[in-house]
């Protein structure tokens, strides 16, 4: 997955069935929660994404790495 620098990017989570909550990790300090957070990234490089899903007292974790580019080089 590709995205440019101080480009908002949403990110969907394919959980079945569905979760109670997500936490999402975006690599770069910050976090969100939710099915489709949006996140802009301050600076250009390589981010690994992790989600936390619950369901029912039980996690699962899935990571993600994403590029995001400088300026609008993304296609």
């Amino acid at each position: 997955m590709d995205s440019c620098l101080n480009d908002a990017t949403k990110f969907y989570a394919q959980v079945d069935p569905l979760p109670h909550n997500y936490f999402w990790d975006f690599g770069d300090g910050s976090s969100g929660t939710g099915p489709a957070p949006i996140h802009t990234y301050a600076g250009a490089g390589g981010y690994l994404v992790n989600l936390v899903v619950e369901l029912n007292g039980y996690t699962q974790t899935a990571g993600q790495f994403i590029d995001i580019l400088p300026g609008d080089s993304a296609v």
